[in-house]
């Protein structure tokens, strides 16, 4: 099953901006939207967004992703693509998500997927974006991190015998008595564990590998599913490890993704 990613060299360079009249809270400026750390969000007051991006000049943009944000479920979300920065009317292109149901304290990733909606690359090629909830939420808006695809590649994927453990922060605190107290950190941690196959035709893992080193995060959907949430990621270790399988062309290499931290649920 191949897995879709999105390498970190391919990620668009934005500059955001909020809409007039909204309150930042404290230091939780729109700056932290891009800083690849989705446990320090950009944090408003208000219960509804409305996010205007610029990428500089016209780039390809197969998809956006929300990362570690508070929408309720059933909010609408709203992405639109332009060539020039006037939304008022008509515009190139919309993609619109409901928030699905969250995992426990956590909000699944959301993500816009503008390849599947728009297919023609040069008709999703644009400079400006604006990211606005068609609902009002429930809180304050918050959102993690803010992840604005390029292209999205993909390779043969991790092998049936993958494993996907998900773990929770908590410290016990034993009394003297014997007496366990738990302190729920209110944190989770994904990995997704495997192998997968290198050969001459599928060198995408290969050049994923290469760009990000262990420590430059990537977009992906460890269980090859792009109707699922996106996942901020890096590889867990910084070497690439080929154990040969048939003559030095094909290769197995063990994979081993952790999705970067949201930090404490909201």
């Amino acid at each position: 099953m191949s897995m879709p990613f999105c390498r970190s060299d391919k990620f668009r360079s934005v500059t955001w901006a909020l809409s007039a009249g909204t309150s930042v809270g404290g230091d939780y400026t729109v700056d932290a939207l891009t800083d690849l750390d989705p446990s320090l969000p950009l944090w408003i007051a208000e219960t509804s967004i409305g996010l205007a991006g610029d990428c500089g000049s016209a780039v390809r943009i197969d998809g956006v992703a929300l990362i570690h944000h508070t929408f309720k479920e059933g909010t609408r979300l709203r992405l639109r693509l332009n060539a020039t920065n006037d939304f008022s009317g008509a515009v190139d292109v919309t993609v619109q998500v409901t928030v699905g149901a969250w995992e426990g304290l956590f909000a699944p990733h959301i993500y816009f997927n503008v390849a599947a909606a728009t297919p023609v690359v040069g008709d999703r090629t644009k400079r400006y974006l604006v990211i606005d909830n068609l609902d009002a939420n429930d809180r304050a808006v918050q959102i993690g991190e803010i992840v604005v695809a390029g292209e999205v590649e993909t390779f043969a994927g991790l092998d049936v015998d993958a494993r996907a453990p998900e773990s929770f922060g908590v410290a016990f605190n034993p009394s003297k008595k014997g007496v366990k107290t738990v302190h729920d950190w209110r944190s989770r941690d994904r990995i997704w564990e495997g192998h997968t196959i290198v050969d001459p035709g599928d060198t995408a893992f290969a050049s994923l590998a290469r760009a990000s080193r262990g420590a430059l995060p990537f977009l992906c959907w460890p269980e090859g599913d792009m109707s699922r949430e996106p996942i901020l990621a890096r590889l867990s270790s910084p070497a690439f490890e080929r154990s040969f399988v048939a003559g030095p062309d094909i290769y197995r290499v063990p994979v081993l993704i952790e999705e970067l931290s949201c930090g404490e649920a909201y």
